[in-house]
Formats: C-alpha cells, structure tokens, sequence
C-alpha cells in the first residue's frame, strides 16, 4: 500500500462561500456543498516547479523501461485497491455517481496503464528506415526515439482521474516529466491524485 487510506467525510449544507485570497473553493455540483480548498500556484510557485521537473527529468530519462513499467504497476494496484474511495472523490467534485466514476475513469486509466506497461516499450524501440535501392544499398538509417524533456498539459474537469493520470504516465514511461494545470472546477481531486502519483515514484525507485 502506497499511502495510508484516505478518509472522504461527506460534506454538510450547502450555500455561498467565501474564499481568501489565493485559495479557491471546491463546490461539489450536484449538491452546491463545500467539499475543500485548494491554494492556487502563485507565479513563484511555478517557476520553482518547472526547476525542479526538469532537475527530475534528466534522471528519469536514464531509467530503463523496466523502473518505468514498476512505476506504472504500482501506481495501476492502488487504483485498484482503492477504486471505491477514488471513485467517490471523484463524484464528490464532478457531481457523477459514483458508478460513472468507476467505469468512466479509474477502469478506464487502469487499463491504459496495463497498455503501456505490456506494449509501450515496443513502440518506442529503434525503427529501421533502410530501403532497397542503388542509391541507399551501402547505407544504414533508422529512427530513434529520445525523451523530450518536459512536458506541459492544460487539462478539462469532466475525467479528472483519467487526464491527470494518463498524461504523467504517457510522459513518465517515455522518459520525459509532465507539469500540468488541471481545471479550476477538479482541483480538490488533483492534490489527491498528485499524492498517489509522487508515492509510487518513490516505491518505484
């Protein structure tokens, strides 16, 4: 297990809000109840990020396939493990049962992480380009596929889960890291998420 169980309490009443400056309410849709708050990333904050995402990035592009198919193993399990708390986060703060949440989102991610981890590497392995000719015969081409670097994703509400997992993973096991800004309207569920994603680095590791 990744993190200790994480404990959703219901929210009680509904009604307007006030927020402090720099923080932002999480109103759960359906119901017009307070369900957290979120500070927001100052311009500082920022900066101080990119840094360090492109400090990280530099060794995650050394690791092997093999540490970065760990990675997405651990973090699939937890998904699973915890599919019922995950999936009421999740309708807490789009407004969807929790059933739309399950089938729409975490079995949805799951499954492309079970992808990526049993087909990723073929695809990203060297591809020859050699053609049958006079002109190239005593010549060798192929195509190599190197990390980027750091990626950046602007991110919708509607599958909280799924965006923000599937873009980190995609990044991850391609050897690049990932910054993303996910919507004003799903940023409660995305803390939580941000925790699970940085424990299972760290059990990969």
């Amino acid at each position: 297990r990744i993190l200790p169980n994480f404990v959703i309490e219901t929210p009680e009443g509904g009604g307007i809000y006030q927020c402090e400056q720099g923080w932002r309410n999480s109103i759960n849709p359906s119901t017009g109840e307070l369900i957290g708050k979120v500070r927001d990333t100052s311009i500082q904050d920022l900066d101080r990020i990119l840094e360090k995402t492109k400090d990280a990035q530099k060794e995650l592009a050394k690791a092997p396939f093999r540490a970065r198919r760990k990675f997405l193993y651990i973090l699939r399990n937890y998904l699973v493990q915890h599919l019922d708390v995950i999936a009421k986060a999740i309708a807490f703060e789009t407004g969807k049962i929790p059933f739309e949440a399950v089938l729409g989102d975490v079995l949805t991610i799951c499954a492309k992480l079970t992808w990526l981890c049993e087909h990723g590497e073929k695809y990203l392995k060297p591809e020859s380009r050699n053609e049958l000719s006079f002109i190239t015969m005593m010549k060798v081409a192929w195509v190599e596929y190197r990390p980027k670097g750091l990626c950046a994703a602007i991110i919708p509400w509607n599958y909280p889960l799924q965006n923000c997992i599937a873009q980190v993973a995609e990044a991850i096991f391609t050897g690049n890291a990932s910054v993303i800004k996910v919507s004003e309207l799903a940023n409660w569920t995305a803390k939580y998420f941000e925790d699970i994603t940085k424990a299972a680095l760290k059990q990969a590791e």
